[in-house]
This record gives C-alpha cells, sequence and structure tokens, in this order.
C-alpha cells in the first residue's frame, strides 16, 4: 500500500470511529431520557435499547464511511481553494442533505425488521412519514449535522497542523522533551529574491504555494514528513527506518525534481519560470517536544538541524544541487543502499567544532 493511499485510509478509519462513538453517544442520551418506557412518545413505536444501540452503530459505521470517502477521495480536494468558513457551510450542507437519506434509509430498514414486513411495504413507508414529520427527526438531523461539523473542523484542523501534529497533541507524545534520532533535509529554492522580485509579492506567493503542493505528493510517496515551511524553504524529516530504507529520503528529492519538471509547461505559462532548488541532508540526535503557550507547536532542536542548514547553504558555494553528511551517506550505505556521490573532503561548519564531511550526489 503506497503511503499516500495509507495516509487516506487514516483518516477515513478516524471518521468512521468519531461517527460511531456518535451515534453510540446518542443511543445511551436516549436510554438515559427514555429508560424503561418501551415505546417512543413522540411517535408510539416501539423502544428496544438494545437494538437501538447496534442500529445506531450500525448507521454510525456507515455515515462516518460515506462521508470519509467522500471527503478524503472527492469533496475535500476540491473546495481547497475556500476559506475554511466557506468550506465548512458548503460542505455541511451537502452532507446534511447526506443525512436525511441516511436517516430516512436506517428508519426504513429498522421498521422493516420491526414489523417483519419488505422494505418497501406502505408499513414501513407509513413509519418512516411518522418519523419524518415528528420533531424527533429534525433533532436527530441537528445532531448529525453538529457531528458533520465536528468531523470536518477536525479533519481540516488536522490537516492544517501537519502529519500526526493533532494525534501526537492529544497523546500528549512530546508534552516532555524526547530525543530522537532523525533524517533531515532542508529544500531551498534557487534565486527566489530575483524571482520574487520579477514576479511582485502577491504573485511570488502563488508561485511559492504552487511548489510546496507539487512537493507534497513526492515527499508522502517517500514516507517524508513536513516539518516545516520557512520563508522559501522547506524542511522534510524522516526516521531512520523509514528514510534509509531503500534510500526513500534521498528519492526524495529526485521525485521532487521529477514532479517540477511534469508541471514544467504550467510554471512557464503561468508565471514565467520553472522552479529549481537545492537540498542539504543530515542524520543525527535532535530533542523534539511541545513549546509555546497561547501558540504550541511540536519543534525539533538541536544540532543535526544546525548542522543540516549549514550544510544546505554551502551547495550554491560548491555548486552541488544535494548536498549529504558523510553520517548520512555512510547510515546508507549500512542499511544496504548504494549513494552515488562525490567526496567533497570535511569542511568546518559554523557553530559545529568537529568538521564534517561532504558528499555530493549525482544529479
Amino acid at each position: 500500500m503506497s503511503p499516500i493511499l495509507r495516509i487516506k485510509l487514516s483518516r477515513v478509519v478516524t471518521v468512521v470511529t468519531f461517527w460511531i462513538v456518535a451515534a453510540a453517544l446518542l443511543a445511551l442520551i436516549e436510554h438515559g431520557v427514555l429508560g424503561d418506557t418501551g415505546y417512543y412518545p413522540s411517535t408510539g413505536n416501539p423502544y428496544d435499547p438494545g437494538r437501538g444501540l447496534v442500529m445506531n452503530s450500525l448507521m454510525g459505521a456507515l455515515g462516518g464511511l460515506l462521508l470519509g470517502l467522500t471527503e478524503v477521495f472527492w469533496l475535500g480536494g476540491r473546495l481547497r481553494a475556500l476559506s475554511l468558513g466557506r468550506k465548512l457551510a458548503t460542505k455541511t450542507g451537502f452532507y446534511l442533505l447526506s443525512i436525511v437519506v441516511l436517516v430516512c434509509f436506517g428508519a426504513l430498514i429498522s421498521n422493516s425488521l420491526r414489523l417483519g414486513v419488505p422494505l418497501w411495504s406502505s408499513e414501513s413507508l407509513a413509519a418512516v412519514y411518522t418519523l419524518v414529520a415528528d420533531f424527533a427527526f429534525a433533532s436527530i438531523v441537528l445532531y448529525f449535522g453538529v457531528v458533520s461539523v465536528g468531523t470536518l473542523f477536525l479533519l481540516d484542523i488536522s490537516e492544517t497542523l501537519g502529519q500526526g501534529v493533532l494525534k501526537n497533541f492529544m497523546l500528549g507524545t512530546y508534552h516532555r522533551p524526547l530525543e530522537e534520532e532523525r533524517v533531515f533535509m532542508f529544500l531551498d529554492l534557487k534565486s527566489s529574491t530575483s524571482v520574487a522580485e520579477e514576479l511582485g509579492h502577491v504573485r511570488y506567493f502563488a508561485f511559492l504555494n504552487d511548489f510546496f503542493k507539487d512537493l507534497t505528493e513526492p515527499i508522502l510517496a517517500t514516507h517524508g514528513v513536513i516539518y516545516q515551511y520557512v520563508g522559501d524553504e522547506i524542511v522534510i524529516s524522516w526516521t531512520p527506518h523509514e528514510g534509509l530504507k531503500g534510500d526513500r529520503c534521498i528519492r526524495c528529492f529526485f521525485e521532487c525534481r521529477t514532479a517540477i519538471e511534469s508541471r514544467a509547461s504550467y510554471y512557464r505559462h503561468v508565471y514565467g519560470v520553472v522552479p529549481a532548488f537545492r537540498a542539504g541532508m543530515h542524520i543525527g540526535r535532535a530533542t523534539v517536544g511541545e513549546v509555546g503557550s497561547m501558540k504550541k507547536e511540536i519543534v525539533f532542536s538541536g544540532d543535526a538541524l544546525n548542522t543540516c542548514a549549514r550544510i544546505q547553504s554551502l551547495c550554491k558555494e560548491h555548486e552541488k544541487d544535494l548536498l549529504v553528511s558523510g553520517e548520512l551517506a555512510d547510515a546508507l550505505t549500512e542499511a544496504g543502499g548504494e549513494v552515488a556521490g562525490e567526496n567533497m573532503g570535511e569542511v568546518s561548519l559554523r557553530g559545529r567544532r568537529r568538521p564534517v564531511r561532504l558528499v555530493a550526489i549525482a544529479t
């Protein structure tokens, strides 16, 4: 399974789980209100708490699956240009209509089983009509409308924060700082100052946005995590297991280049210039944890990032597009990879006592 498909399916599973919990909670609230009455006061239909919990959970799973698949694989990507408020309003209207259909269908199934009659019989349809005409129906639709807004908000916030960040915040993974070994790539746009002067601030921002969007898929495809956007630079991270396997961290650079080359005609037509970039890479230990109070982030710090940034800054001086540290080149070789590169010797980096061996990867 590709990393991109895995990420999308995990989002669908999150939605389904959220909806099952919400539907089960509605059944428990219903039981708390009705208790042992044995019937719904509004419609007179028999009430069975056990069957209600099962039916609610099944319909929640179905509703969550339909919403998750629709949102992740179709509708979500079509409305990216809209603001968060407009996206929520548009999607909520669409999903509310879907909820009405789903609740009616669920009631039809439930009444068919309860009455022991065919699904589309007059008795089943009459029971559904009785439900729809009652305020109870409006309250159910309103409840799941709120659940839909919550689901969409959760997905959008998760996407805004970045891969796994919301989960880590909720689980408290980095509430206390931890030290982890990571592979880092600092990827920087070439000639950014001259391009910005030529395009102007607004068009340059759109240019950067397109550039970062086009890099997203190859980064995810090579199991990378987008850590930060810093001006015209993007910082990517891997765990050693994910980054070293199959030379993924190195392949990421070339797949990013291929992605931009495939869109070269678009960039020439819209901006008159095709993005070009350089990158520096390093492996080392970094401290990761939550910082801030009014605005929280999960950040990495330490020598590994500083070294990687310094390596990237040397690309222009050495006229190379991809420089990696000797530590990373050795780690890739130990992991069974074949790194075709030119040994650049040892260089002294500002802020680092020991010199670093550089390897220029053939591009």
